[in-house]
Order: structure tokens, then sequence, then C-alpha cells
């Protein structure tokens, strides 16, 4: 909820929804936040942390996010290279197969639930995205364009039931300071 403190939410209908009295039915571990000077830190943290996971966890049970397509695209490769079974979420998510760890765009796997959620390239310029803040450049829209990049983050993070981890590399995205405190 720190993510969002202080921050209009938009209901979806045309409004804006308050948080005030919202409490989770779930009461979970505090999220994981990781930083790393390059991506291949990061990709090195995010591949042990599924290999010691998958010791003990089904690989369907885990998510990756990321803000854009040639980013999921990215990730996956580079963990099948390992041998962990990987799916990119499509259009359809009826088909994803059981056995293997989902990779998605943040949009894409709005409103899919899974145990645990890994949102990985956290860092500036991807959320907010550079060209969704450069189109609202100018006065309130680029607010509009904030906040919708703010929430989608927190939509993202709510996608997990257990365990959340977010990483970045590089300049990490100015959101991710809220959930630092």
């Amino acid at each position: 909820m720190a993510l969002l403190k202080g921050e209009p939410v938009d209901d979806l209908d045309g409004g804006e929804e308050t948080l005030y009295g919202y409490q989770s039915l779930f009461n979970g571990p505090e999220p994981c936040i990781k930083h790393f000077d390059t991506q291949q830190e990061e990709f090195g943290f995010v591949l042990s942390s599924l290999q010691e996971l998958l010791r003990t966890q089904a690989p369907d049970t885990v998510c990756i996010m990321a803000r854009t397509r040639r980013l999921v695209e990215w990730y996956a490769r580079e963990i099948e290279k390992s041998g962990i079974p990987v799916q990119i979420a499509g259009r359809s998510n009826q088909d994803l197969e059981s056995g293997r760890i989902t990779l998605g765009t943040m949009h894409r796997l709005k409103g899919l639930e899974y145990p645990i959620v890994f949102v990985v390239a956290a860092n500036a310029d991807v959320i907010p995205h550079k060209r969704v803040v450069a189109t609202g450049i100018d006065g309130s829209d680029y607010e509009e364009a904030i906040r919708r990049e703010r929430n989608l983050l927190f939509v993202s993070a709510t996608r997990a039931r257990d365990h959340l981890i977010i990483t970045s590399f590089g300049k990490q995205s100015p959101f991710l300071e809220s959930l630092m405190k």
C-alpha cells in the first residue's frame, strides 16, 4: 500500500477510489526489493532465486513480470538457457500450461494471481516508461501518465499472493522509494 499512499487511485469507472479503510485479507511477508548495478547482476539474482524456489515449489506457482515485451522475451530466453521451463503469456491466458514459469508484461498479466511474483527491471525509464511519460510531458497529461504508471506497478505487485520480489538495475524506478521506507 505504501506505493499508492497519498496518490489518487482510478476506480476504473471514471472516478477516483479512496484507500481509506483498505485491509487485505492476506498478511504475508514484506516485499523483497533488490537493486543491482547491471542487468547481468540482477539476472544472476533472479536465476539463483528461481533455482532455490524450484527445489520446493512447482514452476507454475512462479510468475515473472516486466514492463515491456522486449524485456519479457529477454528474461524468457535467459531463463530457458538454464533448463528451467518457461512460457510467455499471450492474448489468451487460457493457453498457459502447468509445469512452466509464466512470464508476461504487466498489462498482459492483470487479473491473474500467483503465489510467487517477480517484477523485474523496475528501472527508471522503464516504470514509468519513458515513452509514456514523454507523451504527457506538457502539464496535466504528465501527471495522469505518472499516475497510470504508478497504478500499473501497484496492480502488478498485487498479483503476488504469498511472495513479491521486485528487482531493478542501473537507476531504479522512483516509485520504489516509497516501498523502501
